[in-house]
């Protein structure tokens, strides 16, 4: 038998030059950013640097977006939200009474710990003679 499944030629691989294209200009933007960033350190505030690196990448995205590999990501960002909405998530008291118990387990445990720690350590001390 044979597990292996067919995909679309489009599927598994990007579109060729024009996906490549798209994708080199996204990682330039990328790239000019970073340098606007790092070049301008002594000129320009901080704070303007890092809006010019934060635009470059949502810029940089945005123009990944367009991709044949873009394409795919944003959709497994679509199906993930969609997959978060199934999700049954715990009330409030389930969540207050889980974290509870376990912040008296971790206290318990580092109780124990430590009366180990301490017990090997009286062991060590009285075998060295120190």
């Amino acid at each position: 038998m044979n597990s292996k499944v067919e995909t679309p030629a489009s599927e598994g691989r990007p579109s060729g030059i024009l996906d490549t294209l798209i994708l080199a200009a996204a990682l330039g933007i990328l790239i000019g950013g970073i340098w606007v960033f790092y070049k301008f350190e002594g000129q320009w505030p901080s704070y303007v640097r890092m809006l010019a690196a934060l635009l470059a990448i949502a810029l940089g995205a945005f123009v990944a977006f367009f991709s044949e590999r873009g394409k795919q990501f944003k959709s497994f960002l679509f199906a993930a939200q969609l997959e978060t909405r199934k999700v049954v998530w715990p009330t409030r008291q389930e969540t207050l009474q889980t974290t509870l118990l376990v912040m008296v387990v971790v206290v318990i445990v580092g109780i124990l710990l430590w009366i180990l720690d301490s017990i090997l350590g009286f062991l060590i001390s009285t075998l060295l003679g120190s």
